[in-house]
């Protein structure tokens, strides 16, 4: 068990690193929203939590108008969660693969 469970860390470490170097990829060109001072999208971060009941990765502003960033406009410049959204399938795939469903 112990020997899954550092499985889905790293697997988890690694699912948040590759969506953090996607947001990176992706806002260099400004695809989500215009870079002024380059601060907001530098500051973007990536963390990983796994217990005995639940694991979980993801991606977070370090900036405080981060949430704005994510949810003005209706959302329209959002960057984080469909990042997210897109590699989720990838990663519940994976974790299935994992623990043999």
């Amino acid at each position: 068990f112990v020997r899954r469970l550092s499985a889905l860390y790293a697997l988890c470490d690694f699912y948040h690193a590759k969506a953090l170097e996607l947001f990176r990829k992706e806002q260099a060109e400004n695809l989500f929203w215009t870079n002024r001072t380059g601060i907001a999208r530098d500051m973007v971060f990536g963390g990983t939590k796994v217990t005995k009941k639940y694991a979980s990765w993801g991606l977070a502003h370090g900036v405080e108008y981060g949430v704005y960033l994510e949810l003005a406009n209706d959302r329209r410049y959002e960057s984080l969660r469909p990042i997210i959204m897109f590699l989720e399938p990838e990663f519940v795939q994976d974790v299935r693969r994992l623990f043999g469903d």
